[in-house]
C-alpha cells in the first residue's frame, strides 16, 4: 500500500485528497479521504478547510470512478499535505 497523498477534482466540482492506495483502469481508490474547502475566515480573508469526504467511513478506502473526476491526480502543496497529516494521523508536525 502506497502512502502517497494525492488530490483531484471530481466533476461535481469538490476537491478531494488521501492516501492512495490502488489504481486500476476505471478506479482509483483512497483511504482517509478528506474534502477541501474554502472558507471564509473574516471579511476579506479565505482559509482551507479539511473535512472527512464520508460520515459513514471516514477513515476506511473509498474507490473513485477515473470517469467522475475532472483532473488528473494531483501532489498537494506542502502546506495543504501538511494540514492533511495533521489531522489524519497522530504526528504533530513542525510548522
Amino acid at each position: 500500500m502506497s502512502q502517497k497523498v494525492i488530490s483531484f477534482k471530481l466533476l461535481s466540482g469538490e476537491e478531494v485528497m488521501g492516501r492512495l492506495v490502488g489504481e486500476v483502469d476505471t478506479t482509483i481508490t483512497l483511504e482517509k479521504v478528506r474534502s477541501v474547502q474554502m472558507v471564509q475566515q473574516g471579511p476579506q480573508q479565505m482559509g482551507m478547510a479539511i473535512i472527512p469526504y464520508s460520515a459513514t467511513v471516514i477513515d476506511g478506502e473509498v474507490p473513485f470512478r477515473k470517469s467522475a473526476l475532472s483532473t488528473d491526480p494531483m501532489t498537494p502543496s506542502d502546506e495543504t499535505e501538511k494540514l492533511y497529516m495533521q489531522q489524519t494521523t497522530s504526528i504533530a508536525l513542525a510548522p
